[in-house]
């Protein structure tokens, strides 16, 4: 009878860090992708020009990134200090639209004197995707700020 306790409770465990390390890999895969990003588009004057010029209409673009695996696509999509009842995310085929409203403290305490004078609340972005995708299979994941989208590729 005992055996039969602890085996259960090594099963649950099991699966529990498997769970962990799934969820692990996203998150790397993600932290990966956001740093070659980077890099590979490291331009100090050009980001400090694209990011003035999109306070000034009062939104940021959202730090976005995709990575292949297979026959998925893992989007991530990071909006610190937005409001996670205002999100909204369209993906279509080719493309993923995103808006959502920044929290007033969160955009004060960040952007001091520019919030008041341009009014910056939103974050907004359309992304073309590399790949025709499903939308129909897309599992969403929220967490902190953090959007984490598996779809599969299209088969057309």
């Amino acid at each position: 009878m005992s055996y039969d306790y602890f085996e259960n409770i090594r099963k649950k465990m099991l699966k529990m860090l498997k769970d962990m390390m799934k969820e692990t890999d996203e998150i790397d895969a993600w932290f990966e992708g956001l740093l070659n990003d980077l890099e590979a588009s490291l331009n100090p004057s050009q980001l400090f020009n694209e990011r003035f010029n999109e306070a000034s209409k009062g939104y940021l673009t959202p730090i976005i990134s995709m990575h292949d695996f297979n026959n998925e696509l893992l989007i991530t999509i990071d909006l610190p200090g937005s409001d996670p009842n205002t999100i909204d995310i369209e993906l279509l085929p080719d493309k993923i639209t995103i808006d959502a409203q920044i929290k007033e403290e969160v955009a004060k305490n960040a952007f001091g004197q520019a919030y008041w004078a341009k009014k910056i609340n939103k974050y907004k972005g359309v992304y073309p995707l590399p790949y025709l995708i499903d939308p129909k299979s897309a599992k969403v994941t929220k967490k902190n700020g953090m959007i984490i989208i598996k779809v599969k590729k299209s088969s057309q």
